[in-house]
């Protein structure tokens, strides 16, 4: 029996992977610092119940006084989590109730009205996690010690895994950052805070992907021309206004409509224009990933908004570009090498991870090897020259 009901179109994650051997790489997150570090430990007491059949008595009547931890399970076994161990010279916060002796623990359970008899005489100290786990890997060292309470981030997980994205969007990483690669060689004059060539990428422009833009730093015509901000200025250009002039007159974009489509046989925008002559891989399916995050609904009308695309640098951006892809609301930054002396996003700070910025961009390194010797003729057939 057929069925006039359109196919729905498989999702991304479900897709075809067909994706050669050589095409696959090894992207490493560049997350904060509390998703991946080991969280500290902090002594507690536990009492130990004479008859597991009490759990549910001890734990109604205790909870009444001592709150539980939130990201502790109150109970493991026959053993009952009471509270935090009190240093003498205790300056951490958020660690109440607390005390110092298990003399004190006691007369304070007592003074409470609580049956000690439901315990062992002595109270066992057993280290546990200070604050509660953000990733995975984290839950499952802190369980180590004592259980804990840990519902996991999907999305972080994917990430923090490598299992983020498909061999279909890995091809497209790697063949803008060969691209990139590319670039640098043939065009880049850069100086000791930034260089490098930089690619724009819109992950799904009308069902395909596309790359907008090419540059390379050329801080021998100006002092700000860094890859990255030239990269921008060049779809403020694509859109009919770029601060820099970069695209010539001539250019069919110079004037064009931003509400027009615009010409195919026109893009990417390059940078100095001599990049053009690199071979420019077409994709020939969307790589933009589903995310939760709110600025995926940012405005994309303002002359120079990059919302939701991906760029990708041949070396770590310093602060003025890294805020300039903030600012342009970006949606991935992926590069290539650190920048030890001025990158920030993974080598002197975190620029993306700080708090109090109105937009976030998730970040990826060593995308590929920067001494590879391939160029972007040896891509798979699936991105066409």
């Amino acid at each position: 029996m057929t069925s006039n009901e359109p196919t729905k179109k498989a999702r991304l994650a479900d897709q075809k992977n067909t994706t050669s051997t050589e095409c696959r790489m090894k992207l490493k997150p560049i997350v904060p610092v509390e998703f991946t570090e080991d969280i500290p430990l902090h002594d507690a007491y536990v009492g130990i119940l004479i008859n597991k059949k009490d759990i549910a008595i001890a734990i109604k009547q205790i909870s009444t006084f001592l709150p539980g931890f939130g990201h502790l399970k109150r109970c493991s076994n026959n053993r009952l989590l009471l509270s935090f161990k009190k240093e003498k010279s205790q300056l951490i916060k958020n660690l109440e109730p607390s005390f110092e002796t298990e003399d004190e623990l006691k007369q304070f359970l007592t003074d409470k009205k609580f049956n000690l008899n439901l315990f062992e005489n002595n109270f066992v100290i057993v280290p546990v996690c200070r604050t509660a786990p953000r990733s995975s890997a984290q839950a499952q060292k802190a369980a180590k010690s004592w259980p804990v309470s840990f519902h996991p981030d999907i999305e972080l997980e994917s990430i923090l895994n490598g299992t983020f994205f498909t061999p279909d969007q890995q091809d497209v990483i790697r063949a803008c950052m060969q691209v990139c690669i590319e670039a640098t060689k043939k065009e880049d004059i850069d100086n000791e805070i930034c260089s490098g060539g930089v690619v724009i990428l819109n992950p799904n422009d009308h069902g395909t992907s596309k790359i907008l833009a090419i540059s390379t730093a050329r801080v021998n015509e100006h002092p700000m021309w860094h890859g990255s901000m030239l990269a921008i200025d060049l779809i403020a250009a694509m859109r009919g206004k770029g601060a820099w002039n970069l695209v010539p007159s001539e250019n069919p974009l110079k004037n064009i409509d931003n509400k027009k489509r615009k010409p195919e046989s026109n893009l990417p925008l390059c940078y100095p224009s001599t990049l053009s002559t690199i071979n420019i891989p077409k994709f020939e399916y969307p790589a933009d990933v589903k995310s939760k995050s709110k600025t995926d609904d940012a405005r994309e009308d303002c002359k120079y908004l990059c919302t939701k695309y991906w760029v990708f640098l041949d070396q770590e951006p310093c602060a003025m570009c890294a805020m300039a892809l903030l600012h342009s609301r970006v949606g991935m930054v992926f590069y290539n090498a650190a920048n030890k002396t001025h990158g920030v996003l993974g080598s002197k700070t975190s620029l993306h991870t700080l708090p109090g910025l109105n937009h976030r961009y998730k970040v990826w390194s060593s995308a590929l090897e920067r001494d590879s010797s391939e160029t972007i003729i040896n891509l798979p057939l699936k991105c066409k020259q």
